[in-house]
């Protein structure tokens, strides 16, 4: 008992600087690539008095753009098993903008975080213009928080950042990793709710159990960039 406490007692303090990318999204700027926006075609449509040529054997009249779209990036708008312009020139609503963009940001938050969103709220009055943002409410596991959205063009490419979001689960695996290396002692941290938003300067506490007990971890948090300070 006595060599696992000095053991813990070298634990004085512990700059998790380098594994900041894994514990925060702050200003989290991730691109999510969507596909192009429906629009009316502009080209002129022949008359009903002139015939219609031919299309070439074995070519289809009409086909969807191609799009590429990476397997972990939401999609906002319709995809090739959507009718094309050419042939339904309706846009989408508003209404339907808005239900996309708050699903995609939903699907994205899960994966990104391993958490189940509750809920996501974004306006109604949702454009995919470029340069235009607008901020959606994103709750999970009771803790809700702004996600600022960022329209990159008139595609409707856009991108999300959030500040200051912090997994507690991957700062909790750092403090269990950490304490086994310097120790080789088995602990388990627990931080609270899997979710946090934190600012620079906020200090919380962390509970570690170990085999002769429990203590408490200060955790001090350096900015809004993920860097963390924790001392036994």
């Amino acid at each position: 008992m006595k060599l696992v406490r000095q053991a813990l007692a070298t634990l004085i303090i512990i700059t998790a600087a380098a594994a900041s990318s894994a514990l925060v999204f702050a200003y989290l700027a991730s691109s999510i690539k969507v596909r192009p926006l429906p629009v009316a075609s502009s080209s002129p449509q022949p008359s009903s008095d002139s015939p219609t040529p031919p299309s070439s054997p074995g070519t289809p009249s009409s086909l969807p753009s191609p799009s590429v779209t990476q397997p972990s990036s939401p999609s906002l708008f319709p995809g090739p098993g959507s009718p094309s312009p050419a042939v339904s020139p309706a846009s989408p609503t508003a209404g339907s903008i808005q239900a996309k963009v708050e699903e995609r940001i939903k699907a994205f938050f899960a994966q990104r975080t391993g958490v189940a969103i509750q809920s996501v709220a974004c306006p109604a009055t949702v454009r995919p213009t470029a340069g235009n943002t607008f901020v959606c409410n994103v709750t999970a596991e009771g803790v809700t928080f702004p996600v600022k959205v960022i329209v990159s063009n008139d595609q409707g490419d856009f991108r999300v950042e959030v500040k200051g979001l912090m997994v507690l689960a991957r700062l909790e695996q750092q403090i269990q990793e950490t304490v086994k290396q310097k120790t080789g002692v088995e602990v388990v941290a627990n931080c609270g709710p899997r979710l946090r938003i934190t600012k620079a300067g906020e200090m919380f506490q962390c509970q570690l159990t170990t085999p002769q007990g429990t203590q408490l971890v200060q955790v001090t948090v350096e900015d809004d960039q993920g860097r963390v300070r924790w001392k036994l």
